[in-house]
């Protein structure tokens, strides 16, 4: 349950008890984990009250998807429902705009700057240039899950691959576009 230690004789219980389908042992094995999702959740979002939030929506989600827990490592499979609760709020609207700085009455494209918007342009070009050139699995796991929206648990399932596969592709592939374009764009 905790990890690196072996599940107490009561975490086993909980569990057992909550594979059952009790909702008290779930609430007693949430009380036990959720600090650490929490400060998990936090460390990864500016606002406190996100982070409060994503740890809600989490337990309502490991509540509704109890059938998924397979009884061995209940740490484990709720803190993959609270990382799966964060990339989905990351891919959020609301979120993209606060990322990018847009206000709501902003609209994209309307810089006051026009040096501005051929930087961007140029670095447009460099981007497609580099998916082009660099090409391979890593960066196609980031053009479909990032640019065309494809799921990673879609995309996974798509190539009969695991789901950490998509996201260690992503990550790598993420990782050698950005190298090109430091190079393109120097």
């Amino acid at each position: 349950m905790n990890s690196g230690k072996s599940p107490s004789r009561d975490d086993i219980e909980l569990v057992r008890r909550f594979i059952a389908g009790d909702r008290q042992a779930f609430d007693d094995l949430y009380r036990i984990h959720a600090p650490a999702a929490l400060a998990f959740l936090a460390a990864r979002v500016k606002e406190t009250a996100d982070a409060e939030d994503l740890l809600h929506d989490a337990s309502l989600k490991a509540m509704k998807n109890c059938g998924t827990f397979d009884g061995k490592d209940f740490h484990a499979w709720f803190f993959q429902i609270a990382r799966n609760t964060l990339y989905d709020f990351s891919k959020s609207p609301r979120q993209r705009s606060k990322r990018s700085g847009l206000d709501e009455e902003q609209e994209p494209g309307h810089d006051d700057d026009p040096s501005a918007g051929m930087s961007r342009h140029e670095e447009l070009i460099a981007l497609r240039d580099c998916i082009e050139s660099v090409g391979g699995v890593f960066v196609e796991a980031v053009v479909r899950t990032q640019l065309n929206e494809t799921s990673p648990e879609q995309l996974a399932k798509e190539i009969a691959v695991a789901r950490a596969t998509i996201d260690s592709r992503v990550s790598r592939g993420k990782q050698q576009l950005r190298d090109c374009l430091e190079k393109k764009l120097k």
